[in-house]
């Protein structure tokens, strides 16, 4: 079985595109650590692509420092750089993401919901 669960940072404002076929794409970089008990606690990035809908909600509502749960699964594709030497990546494509931020009333985002989460959604990932 090919799922992931992660819940972490996110590092930057994403990046929201659209491709030649007019599908909303979003991706972003995701930062997740250990364990507070473990000493040697590192942290990991995740490249994590989200696409049509759930690309829209992440856009509105996904900023740098969000914290987020996202499930997916995991994808590797390659390309050339521009040496011609084939690269890999490695990343999440996620069919979920929850937002996990408490945000006040009159957020600049327009999230009023106390819980965190984007009220639209009704799919909620199993802990």
């Amino acid at each position: 079985m090919n799922h992931v669960i992660l819940i972490g940072h996110v590092g930057a404002d994403p990046d929201v595109r659209k491709t030649k076929s007019e599908k909303v794409v979003c991706s972003f970089r995701l930062a997740t650590s250990g364990p507070a008990k473990n000493k040697e606690r590192g942290t990991t990035w995740h490249r994590i692509t989200v696409w049509e809908r759930q690309a829209e909600l992440c856009a509105a509502y996904v900023r740098k420092g969000s914290k987020v749960a996202v499930a997916g699964r995991l994808q590797t594709r390659s390309y050339d750089d521009a040496q011609g030497k084939k690269r890999y990546i490695t990343e999440v494509v996620a069919h979920l993401v929850n937002f996990l931020d408490r945000r006040s009333e009159g957020d600049e985002r327009g999230n009023d919901d106390q819980r965190g989460g984007h009220s639209e959604s009704t799919d909620v990932i199993p802990f």
